[in-house]
């Protein structure tokens, strides 16, 4: 399946199944988790693109010489 990253609201994120055109919404917790999911079919590709576009897009947005995210 292909999924692709249609559209990022403030704390919401659309992800589209290409094939399927199915749309998956998910919000997104405090610590940048995915906290909440509408639908239950593929949703462990479309939750996997979620996270990686989250990622990508912290690394895009943080602050100069700040890390993303502390190291434990």
């Amino acid at each position: 399946m292909s999924f692709h990253v249609v559209r990022h609201e403030h704390s919401t994120i659309f992800v589209v199944n290409r094939q399927t055109y199915e749309t998956y919404r998910f919000t997104i917790g405090d610590e940048l988790g995915v906290a909440h999911v509408d639908r239950q079919s593929d949703l462990a590709e479309a939750r996997r693109t979620a996270v990686a576009f989250l990622v990508q897009w912290e690394k895009e947005n943080a602050p100069h010489g700040v890390p993303v995210r502390p190291k434990n």
